[in-house]
């Protein structure tokens, strides 16, 4: 007789799945208008909406829109002496190339 699997008994209760999503000081964010994180992120420097669009779907989903390219204009103008967007880049493409410290082009 071959080796037997051990029961679930014997293994122990299973593990509960780690809990994903909204958590902790920052969760009720997703609640807040559009219009109202717009106003925010608009005194934003590129970067750090590079890094908005990182962190969930939901704020890539946002900010990757192209209804979102006025905002990435106003972080653009944030930046002094920062160049126009080429028309062959997104906005978002555009700040990766100058913000990102890795090359993806």
């Amino acid at each position: 007789m071959g080796p037997t699997k051990p029961s679930r008994a014997a293994k122990g209760a299973p593990k509960a799945k780690a809990v994903k999503g909204r958590r902790g000081k920052l969760a009720k964010l997703f609640d807040m208008p559009l219009d109202i994180l717009f106003e925010i992120f608009g005194h934003l420097h590129p970067k750090d909406l590079l890094h908005l669009t990182w962190t969930s779907k939901a704020f890539h989903k946002i900010l990757a829109h192209c209804s979102s390219k006025w905002l990435w204009k106003q972080a653009r103008r944030n930046v002094e002496n920062l160049p126009e967007c080429p028309s062959y880049l997104t906005e978002p493409q555009y700040a990766r190339l100058f913000f990102d410290p890795h090359c993806h082009y």
